[in-house]
């Protein structure tokens, strides 16, 4: 979501959003170690004049909500032996 908001906002190339907000996020840029998720970078010195910022625990709350809707929406599927059906009716009852 906040590699989508850097391309749609700022027009940067999808790569190149998914670069900056991996570093926004505390995660290096190539070896993938994420830093303590407590403490969230949230900023990016783009430049001498220039920082880019993400409200990163607003982020982490709309995708908490998301997935517990998710999680409500999916049906649990039911356990032990499916129930009788009409159309099983053996042939000498009817």
């Amino acid at each position: 979501m906040l590699t989508r908001d850097l391309h749609q906002a700022l027009g940067i190339p999808t790569r190149e959003a998914f670069a900056v907000a991996r570093r926004l996020m505390g995660r290096s840029d190539q070896s993938g170690n994420v830093a303590p998720e407590a403490e969230f970078v949230g900023s990016l010195q783009a430049g001498a004049f220039v920082q880019i910022g993400a409200d990163l625990r607003a982020l982490r709350d709309h995708v908490q909500a998301r997935l517990e809707a998710a999680v409500e929406i999916v049906v649990r599927r039911p356990r032990g032996r499916p129930g009788r059906s009409s159309a099983a009716m053996p042939l000498g009852d009817a």
